[in-house]
């Protein structure tokens, strides 16, 4: 048996309008799929866009907040090194208010015919240098200088020179004996 071709022309119009209409919902299809896949790349466009400038904007903010912290950093160190600079001021300071009493209180004892030429000083040692009229007024002079608060007062050198005067050298010590 053989199919029937029906070749009426407005089967033939149909069948065009139909070939018409899916090809234009396949072109309107197509152009709703490049509309879509286009506003999906254009959206994440815009988020990678949105992504880089905010990781530059936190890249500036976080070099902002490191040149901020080094800079309290180096106030901080600033401070602390005016801190010791002030603590070492303050120890000068004692230092010569105690060795200005000290000094007062050596004149004191000095007898009027004992004289000081020379005088040296560390922290734990005070080294004296003088002459005299005689041995004893030296000898009361180291004696009296014992009551200065230090533990070892020792007369290093006594000699009568030329002129009849005595030369004499103390040695004055705080702690233990040396």
């Amino acid at each position: 048996m053989s199919s029937l071709v029906n070749l009426l022309p407005w089967r033939a119009s149909r069948r065009q309008a139909r070939y018409r209409q899916t090809g234009a919902a396949g072109a309107a299809l197509l152009v709703v799929v490049a509309l879509v896949l286009w506003q999906r790349w254009a959206g994440w466009s815009l988020a990678l866009r949105q992504q880089e400038s905010m990781m530059m904007h936190y890249q500036h903010l976080r070099q902002g907040y490191g040149n901020a912290i080094a800079q309290r950093a180096r106030e901080v160190e600033q401070l602390k090194s005016l801190e010791r600079q002030a603590e070492r001021q303050q120890a000068a300071r004692d230092a010569v208010n105690r060795w200005q009493g000290e000094l007062t209180q050596l004149a004191q004892q000095m007898p009027a015919d004992v004289w000081l030429t020379t005088l040296s000083a560390s922290e734990q040692q005070l080294i004296l240098t003088g002459l005299g009229a005689s041995d004893s007024s030296i000898l009361i002079l180291e004696t009296a200088l014992g009551r200065l608060g230090y533990n070892h007062v020792s007369l290093e050198t006594l000699q009568r020179e030329a002129s009849g005067k005595w030369l004499w050298r103390l040695r004055l010590r705080r702690g233990a004996a040396l």
